[in-house]
């Protein structure tokens, strides 16, 4: 896994533009980031990555990148 792969499946899944994507984003602000998309990614980390995060990770996490290195961390 890469981040920019990283990047794109987090951006199907939570039908965020992928455009307004970058490993420096803070996804949190991204339009289109909802409670909804939190859970979204929860289980598309879970799914595509065997890994389970909590929502208390998922939140102390801020760019994507921190949460692409969260995962590798897992």
């Amino acid at each position: 896994m890469n981040i920019e792969d990283f990047i794109k499946v987090f951006a199907a899944e939570t039908n965020i533009d992928a455009c307004l994507c970058t490993s420096s984003s803070n996804f949190k602000d991204l339009e289109g980031w909802s409670s909804l998309a939190a859970v979204l990614t929860i289980a598309m980390i879970d799914e595509e990555y065997g890994k389970d995060i909590s929502v208390d990770e998922l939140n102390n996490t801020r760019t994507l990148e921190d949460l692409y290195n969260l995962v590798l961390s897992k």
